[in-house]
């Protein structure tokens, strides 16, 4: 069962995070940013299970 989070605290996580953002881009040129961008995602091999292969 997933827990509910209340509007207030999201609102809080959202406003935070947009500070950490724009501290971050203060700090750091435009280049940076988007090549740490392009390193995003879930890495193989990182708990997620894969499909099972196969008919049985």
């Amino acid at each position: 069962m997933a827990t509910k989070i209340p509007k207030d605290v999201m609102k809080y996580f959202k406003k935070t995070g947009a500070e950490g953002g724009k501290a971050r881009a203060e700090n750091h040129t435009p280049e940076e940013l988007s090549k740490w961008g392009k390193k995003g995602g879930r890495p193989k091999g990182s708990g997620k299970r894969a499909a099972k292969k196969g008919g049985k």
